[in-house]
């Protein structure tokens, strides 16, 4: 009794000397500063350590306002409750504290921590990575909010499936951080080919998919040949168009729109590809000079790696075939284009009949001093003589018969 006195005393007195207790110090470094008697050791057998208020369950229950930061050792949860925001963690014995609101538990063992949903916990530590076992939301991303991932590729694994025409969500869109008007991409994935391996790209169709569905419009694929599909899932070329009403009535427009540029802006281009196609739709501005000597009229033209030339037309000149001056009879070849004469005397020009289609011409000029008579005579028997000093373009009309029209 009387050594429980005196260190009553000397608590007491040191208290109102130091603002500070030490038991088994004499230099206490807090507020209470509590010595192990026998720190070290395995000589002695009784015990050390802090016995704090040990209480049951229900015995907690019934505290009312309790300090906040108290501490208790739950010894009993066979009695009293879980009920109310205060005993709401009283479910395990173990060390809890008072947070001014509930009951905590403290410490990692007996903890009612767990890692799920997207989390693992490997002892007192929480980390990412787990399955997701509920809807999550990531909110609050904002421009200045935002959600930046690095240090490696991101994977995205939700597989795809194996066949030639449809596939597997990779990535929704969804409207104003809502499950609606969602557009997706999705992939194919197939060991047994390219064609089956692929991207396709879906957006929400309006007046079709129901607000919360998955967009059903296919807009694009881009295949495991390189192929790329508008409209279309299987393309079977390099870039495969398919109309979006093929058939029908629709008003909508289908087509490829080329780039449009005036005939200026065509010639200012430089080092251009060729077969580039472009729609000339103005001839107003440039000149028909350099790469656009051609481009006399709006209208598609492509670049032959020189010039811009008007598809339909050819920039190739044939060369005429030309005779030397003639002073004889002649009999005209199929590949003449021009025969030349210099008479001295009365001269016959005998044209083919045969081997020759309709429309083939001859231009015959004549500078020497005597005619040169047509055989066959032509349809129109007036021009049946080229006299000297003349010239005429007579014309294969077909059945055996030519005719002459005068200039060339």
């Amino acid at each position: 009794m009387k050594r429980q006195i005196f260190s009553i005393l000397a608590i007491a007195t040191s208290s109102f000397i130091f603002a500070q207790v030490g038991i088994n110090n004499t230099a206490p470094q807090a507020t209470m500063d509590i010595s192990a008697k026998t720190a070290t050791g395995n000589s002695v057998t009784t015990s050390e350590g802090l016995l704090v208020p040990r209480v049951d369950r229900a015995r907690v229950n019934s505290m009312a306002s309790p300090a906040t930061s108290t501490i208790i050792y739950l010894s009993d949860i066979s009695t009293g409750t879980t009920a109310g925001t205060a005993n709401a963690n009283l479910d395990a014995v173990g060390f809890y504290y008072y947070n001014g609101t509930a009951w905590v538990k403290m410490g990692a063992a007996g903890s009612a921590v767990t890692a799920n949903n997207g989390l693992t916990q490997t002892a007192g530590n929480i980390q990412l990575g787990g399955a997701l076992t509920q809807p999550t939301t990531i909110s609050g991303i904002t421009a200045a909010n935002t959600l930046n991932i690095s240090g490696g590729p991101l994977r995205l694994l939700n597989g795809g499936v194996s066949n030639a025409t449809t596939g597997n969500e990779q990535l929704l869109l969804g409207f104003q951080n809502t499950q609606t008007y969602k557009h997706a991409i999705k992939t194919r994935h197939n060991d047994l080919g390219p064609r089956g391996n692929a991207f396709d790209f879906y957006t929400w169709k309006s007046g079709t998919d129901a607000l919360t569905d998955i967009g059903s419009r296919l807009v694009m694929t881009l295949d495991g040949n390189g192929f790329v599909g508008i409209g279309n899932i299987l393309p079977a070329a390099t870039l495969d168009i398919t109309a979006t009403a093929p058939n029908g009535t629709s008003t909508g427009v289908d087509g490829i729109l080329v780039p449009r540029v005036t005939r200026e802006r065509a010639r200012s281009m430089a080092s251009v590809p060729v077969s580039t196609l472009v729609y000339i739709n103005e001839v107003a501005t440039g000149t028909q000079t350099g790469s656009t000597q051609f481009v006399d009229a709006v209208g598609f033209y492509y670049n032959d790696g020189t010039n811009w030339v008007k598809l339909g037309a050819s920039t190739t000149t044939t060369p005429l075939n030309v005779t030397a001056e003639l002073d004889a009879n002649y009999t005209a070849l199929a590949t003449d284009d021009i025969i030349l004469y210099n008479t001295t005397t009365d001269r016959v020009l005998t044209l083919p009949t045969s081997g020759i289609v309709v429309g083939k011409k001859y231009y015959v000029s004549n500078i020497g001093f005597n005619g040169v008579t047509f055989s066959p005579p032509p349809r129109n028997g007036s021009y049946g003589i080229i006299g000297a000093g003349t010239s005429a373009t007579i014309i294969y009309i077909g059945s055996g018969r030519w005719d002459v029209f005068t200039g060339y």
